[in-house]
């Protein structure tokens, strides 16, 4: 009995220790703020977060990513930037996003005349119901 208990513990225990988790914090790179709700994903997979409102975030890496998969950091306004795994530390990993620059091109508004609106009857057709009693 003591046996299979024994072997149930080291069972999940290794299940367990096949998750790491990649701890950081994304901020702007000019003006060195947070950025709160970045997204956070890993490529061609279901694996992903958002960083909080403090632009920290945790990832969990399970077995069935390897070291050469990449994790894609994105916010809006923003570049996307894209590190390998091996490259990041399990903790205490600061991502720079540098900011986009988009040009809009120019916007021009011409007021248009409206057509006037004739109101009643403009022609007399049957006009069964427009009897003078």
């Amino acid at each position: 009995m003591k046996l299979y208990f024994f072997l149930l513990i080291a069972i999940t225990l290794n299940s367990f220790s096949q998750e790491k988790i990649i701890n950081g914090e994304i901020k702007d790179a000019v003006n060195k703020t947070y950025l709160q709700y970045a997204n956070i994903g890993i490529s061609n997979n279901n694996t992903g977060t958002v960083s909080n409102s403090d632009g920290k975030f945790p990832i969990k890496i399970n077995e069935k990513i390897n070291e050469n998969n990449l994790v894609s950091f994105s916010y809006v306004g923003y570049q996307t930037q894209t590190i390998a795994i091996s490259k990041l530390k399990l903790s205490n990993n600061v991502i720079e996003l540098d900011p986009e620059k988009n040009q809009l091109d120019e916007v021009v508004v011409k007021l248009v005349k409206p057509k006037p609106k004739i109101i009643g009857r403009n022609s007399k057709g049957f006009g069964l119901m427009h009897f003078n009693f």
